[in-house]
């Protein structure tokens, strides 16, 4: 029969192998975990670009209407004043 030194040597060489398989086990799900976060940070960021882009648009949009409005407004005032219309540089 074994020592009681190498029978404690043994049990702990178990819970050691228990141990190594338990992770083992767990490191596809948290591997798979991971992936999940991840897809959902990448998923994240492509709605915050679309959005971003979205906004950009609507900002042009709106900018390019004030602007006409501008020159609108200042080709009604030149034809009050009778004045031929200088070149307006593009304002941007």
């Amino acid at each position: 029969s074994l020592s009681t030194v190498g029978q404690l040597a043994l049990e702990y060489i178990k819970v050691l192998r228990y141990q190594q398989q338990e992770l083992l086990d767990t490191l596809p799900a948290s591997r798979q975990k991971n992936q999940v976060k991840i897809q959902l940070i990448e998923d994240e960021l492509l709605y915050i670009k679309k959005r971003k882009e979205m906004l950009s648009r609507k900002l042009r949009k709106a900018r390019s209407k004030r602007i006409q409005k501008i020159r609108k407004t200042v080709r009604t005032l030149d034809g009050d004043f009778f004045t031929s219309p200088p070149v307006y540089q593009r304002i941007i």
